[in-house]
């Protein structure tokens, strides 16, 4: 259904995705299932190409500044588009409720490692504040953002990062999930609750 609506062939389609042709067409026919890698591949392409799939197996058009990332490789790619935003556009980014460990184990860490690096020679172009939970002490984005604690009453770990026109909110429970929405005045609005509560209830950490 999702190639139909693309109007592509199952050359053209498998290509993309990075996978074989006939791997496509066993999965298409019903004569064997896709891994859960090339399953991924597939919906990695697909979701790239503007589609989202819902539920009872049906697929449609992701609506206008919306778009949705799952699992590692989902979430990786969301640390994609953050980079080429914070290296083309800059400007205040902000990260929420953020969990170290959670983000580091669902990225990697060979991956968090990578972008660490990548981010530190771009760190002139952003300011990019972090609030943690108190206690928090990982801080592995040390060389390119300012920390701040939030009380533990005050935190919980459903993720928000905003950043040019976009806000990301991230759930870590099962697979992950991440929901892009870009709207340039809900992510103002949210820059703007994230400076209150930075400058009124985080605290500098004490290490």
């Amino acid at each position: 259904m999702a190639r139909a609506k693309l109007d592509i062939g199952q050359d053209q389609a498998a290509e993309r995705a990075g996978i074989t042709k006939k791997t496509l067409s066993n999965a298409e026919s019903g004569a064997h299932k896709l891994s859960a890698n090339n399953a991924d591949r597939l919906r990695q392409f697909y979701t790239a190409q503007g589609l989202e799939f819902t539920d009872f197996n049906g697929v449609r058009e992701t609506p206008t500044g919306l778009r949705t990332f799952r699992g590692r490789s989902g979430f990786q790619e969301f640390y994609e588009d953050q980079f080429k935003t914070f290296k083309s556009v800059g400007g205040d980014i902000w990260l929420y409720n953020g969990v170290s460990k959670l983000i580091m184990d669902a990225l990697g860490l060979e991956y968090v490692e990578m972008h660490k690096a990548c981010m530190e020679k771009i760190r002139n172009n952003f300011n990019y504040r972090v609030i943690v939970e108190e206690g928090d002490d990982t801080f592995f984005g040390s060389g390119y953002a300012s920390y701040r604690w939030l009380p533990k009453e005050q935190f919980n770990d459903k993720t928000i990062f905003v950043y040019g026109a976009k806000v990301g909110i991230v759930n870590f429970e099962g697979d992950i999930t991440v929901i892009l929405i870009e709207q340039e005045a809900f992510a103002d609005t949210l820059r703007l609750l994230m400076e209150n509560m930075w400058n009124q209830s985080a605290r500098e950490p004490t290490l």
